[in-house]
């Protein structure tokens, strides 16, 4: 991005989210400018975990279903939604519950399981397909150079090295390794489970960032109309906010949706990994933001994960530097249920 250029994040609040989803693309030049007609589109939703959609701890249906639609205007030749679920969870199990493989087979979209290394759905609609990326066997080896964790090389699948396009798909939650999940993490999804387990065993943070650098979505869309605050993904408080977010840049997304609902950036720590590993941008006066504008559409979002777990449990001596991060957020949750209790 040229220097006197701004990271441009458009935010939309229309009627219906299929209003919204076209707005954004449209403030980002329309889609038929970013996709050529007979390209291959792989979508990359959140469907980590088996929740239904009034949990918002994955991209809702309607908001895929809404992006699928978008893209077609396209002619795309094929159209594939893929995911990699978390490590313990099956990918199948995950679009169906959140309701994402009941909008793939009404749109004519085929399921792709990373996890399970086959197609999941196969109906024959123009080539569109949902994939399941953890189980896929046919990977490349791509090297991360200048990696700045302890992955040096990460193994993806093949067709999502081919694909002309990747649309990064997220939905904005909090979160257990991360405090909050946008665009950002979404991208760990590509990777499957023995990827994800080295991922969370050191610094996680890193680890993301040299993920982005193997892969790289053409654009960004954040599902922001129900978000998941409180203890997500694992007990959740949905959170109406209304809007469909967007932009080439995902650390200026990330950042403009963490204002959106009320997250103090300086607290998160993969925007400073972001800014060192010159991922995007994380100063605020580089950032147009085009649409609505933040304080129109703001809502504060419960975020349990800021802070210091030895300041919030002063009378215990808890030691967990090093730990996996998924561990440190199970801790935490478990230490607030027993408080409860």
């Amino acid at each position: 991005m040229a220097k006197d250029k701004k990271a441009v994040v458009a935010i939309a609040k229309e009627p219906t989210v299929q209003e919204s989803v076209t707005k954004v693309f449209d403030l980002l030049g329309g889609v038929t400018n970013m996709i050529k007609r007979g390209e291959t589109v792989i979508l990359k939703p959140n469907a980590g975990h088996a929740e239904g959609p009034d949990t918002a701890v994955c991209t809702s249906p309607e908001t895929l279903r809404a992006v699928i639609r978008e893209v077609k205007k396209a002619q795309p030749s094929r159209i594939i939604v893929a995911e990699s679920a978390a490590i313990g969870c099956d990918t199948m199990e995950c679009f169906e519950v959140s309701g994402q493989a009941d909008v793939a087979r009404e749109e004519g979209v085929e399921l792709y399981d990373i996890k399970a290394e086959k197609d999941l759905v196969n109906v024959a609609v123009r080539g569109y397909k949902l994939k399941d990326i953890k189980r896929d066997k046919d990977l490349v080896n791509v090297a991360v150079r200048g990696y700045r964790s302890n992955i040096d090389h990460v193994l993806l699948p093949k067709f999502l090295m081919e694909a002309d396009h990747l649309i990064n798909l997220p939905i904005l939650k909090a979160h257990a390794s991360m405090v909050f999940s946008g665009a950002l993490k979404n991208i760990k999804g590509t990777v499957q489970d023995q990827v994800h387990s080295q991922m969370h065993q050191q610094n996680l943070t890193m680890a993301m960032m040299d993920v982005w650098w193997a892969v790289r979505p053409d654009i960004n869309i954040v599902d922001a109309i129900n978000v998941a605050s409180g203890y997500s993904p694992h007990t959740p408080t949905p959170l109406e906010v209304g809007i469909i977010m967007g932009s080439y840049d995902p650390v200026a997304l990330d950042l403009i949706a963490c204002d959106v609902v009320g997250i103090d950036t300086n607290q998160v720590d993969y925007f400073r990994a972001a800014d060192e590993a010159g991922l995007g941008t994380t100063d605020r006066d580089k950032i147009e933001v085009v649409g609505e504008q933040v304080k129109d559409v703001y809502k504060k979002m419960w975020i349990p994960y800021l802070g210091n777990m030895a300041d919030r449990w002063p009378e215990y001596d808890i030691r967990c530097e090093g730990a996996c991060s998924s561990c440190q957020a199970l801790l935490a949750l478990n230490m607030e249920t027993l408080k409860a209790l």
